[in-house]
């Protein structure tokens, strides 16, 4: 999981410098930056063990936790369903700050005094991405908040659906 999402990122990250790794489907810079990631993290279990790493495991998961709940408040939101938006939008910030706290324990107790390097600019490196994520979606919740609320339930937008597509399907 941690290889895909790394890849993803890169990906997303190197189409800012060369547009054809935009494209997820091109084959050279999907493989490629697979296994730069790959080369990455086992460079990083060859520096010790894998109780030095493993935490940053932790912290990566929980950065994906936080990506992930805050696109579903963000879809959430953009569909008008706004007074859901606290199912997901709640832990969301609860998982980025739980996070940014794992990430602080693994830099200042762990990896300075054990003097890594690489683990401390990884460990910034995610600090960073948390960071990025928070404000970006805290950036399009304020900007959504000024959709229209959709107080229909679920009944009433099927039978909408069924009227508005069951004429098209007869026709």
């Amino acid at each position: 999981m941690l290889v895909l999402v790394g890849r993803y990122l890169l990906q997303e990250l190197l189409g800012h410098f060369h547009p054809k790794f935009n494209d997820q489907h091109w084959a050279p810079g999907v493989y490629g930056c697979a296994a730069l990631i790959c080369i990455l993290w086992g460079y990083l279990v060859l520096q010790g063990n894998i109780g030095i790493i493993w935490p940053l495991f932790g912290v990566s998961n929980q950065l994906l936790g936080t990506m992930t709940l805050a696109v579903s408040t963000t879809v959430i939101m953009r569909l008008g369903r706004k007074r859901y938006a606290w199912v997901t939008g709640i832990p969301c910030i609860l998982m980025a700050i739980v996070a940014i706290a794992a990430d602080f324990e693994n830099v200042f107790n762990s990896y300075i005094p054990a003097g890594k390097w690489i683990l401390v600019a990884f460990s910034a490196a995610m600090f960073l991405m948390i960071l990025i994520v928070l404000v970006e979606a805290v950036r399009s919740w304020i900007r959504l908040s000024d959709i229209p609320q959709d107080y229909r339930t679920q009944e009433e937008i099927e039978a909408e659906s069924l009227v508005k597509y069951g004429k098209q399907a007869k026709a």
